[in-house]
């Protein structure tokens, strides 16, 4: 029993199950305009997440957290804007051991 112990542990360190890696943060961040809403894109670096939270600031606010998508996806598309108004965003990854850093932020003033 003591072997078959070990050998999970060992098996847990040397394939870095259960491990609280960090998590990398997205970059490139881009939103354009895109039929009356705001296109977002990404660079996905996290290996782990469980899902991206995009968060919206909106004109005399301060950012909250608006959306989230499942893991791997790098684009959302915000169609509840206003025209006239210009609102930042900025997406981190998040998984159950933890939130990345954030991307760059991204503005638009939808027309």
């Amino acid at each position: 029993m003591k072997a078959l112990l070990a050998l999970a542990v060992l098996f847990t360190t040397t394939l870095g199950c259960g491990s609280s890696a960090p998590l990398g943060a997205p970059s490139n961040l881009t939103v354009k305009p895109s039929g009356g809403g705001a296109h977002l894109t990404w660079m996905d670096h996290a290996t782990a997440e469980d899902e991206f939270q995009v968060e919206r600031k909106d004109p005399g606010g301060s950012f909250v957290k608006k959306f989230t998508v499942t893991f791997d996806i790098t684009v959302y598309h915000d169609s509840q804007v206003t025209a006239g108004s210009t609102y930042s965003y900025r997406v981190r990854a998040a998984s159950s051991s933890g939130v990345s850093e954030y991307s760059n932020e991204a503005s638009l003033t939808v027309q």
